[in-house]
């Protein structure tokens, strides 16, 4: 069987599962615990309160970024931070949260080279164009 150190279930905590579905309850018991990995990345790079913030999870996100030492900035494996990701899959309310921070630069580039502006601009073009708002695939910026 083929195991890579890259693929250990560690990677995916507690945390990341409850922030992902928006477990409320359960993140805010395990942000309390000392040592909880807040910062920590799952094996594809994503952070519990970007998980949070990427499924528009408010509740979640404002709880995960009233810890200390939280660093809402530190970007996933494709150098999305939060607030890009909560920007492109159209979470307003999350990048209101993020944005009161005053630790979120809206101008600074993903890996794709789109900043929020512009993110914020195709968005409502969809929703010019067709009416309604369009939620966003994956990888479509």
């Amino acid at each position: 069987m083929f195991y890579h150190e890259y693929y250990k279930p560690y990677r995916f905590s507690s945390l990341h599962f409850a922030s992902f579905f928006g477990i409320v309850e359960i993140v805010a018991a395990l942000a309390g615990v000392e040592g909880c990995g807040i910062n920590q990345n799952d094996c594809a790079g994503n952070t519990p309160h970007l998980l949070a913030a990427e499924h528009g999870h408010k509740a979640v996100v404002g709880i995960l970024l009233g810890r200390d030492g939280i660093e809402p900035e530190q970007p996933h494996g494709l150098s999305q931070t939060q607030l890009c990701c909560a920007a492109g899959k159209g979470h307003e309310e999350v990048v209101t949260i993020v944005l009161e921070r005053d630790e979120a630069n809206p101008d600074e580039p993903d890996c794709f080279g789109a900043t929020l502006l512009v993110k914020g601009r195709r968005e409502c073009e969809d929703t010019t164009r067709t009416g309604r708002r369009q939620p966003q695939q994956a990888g479509q910026i």
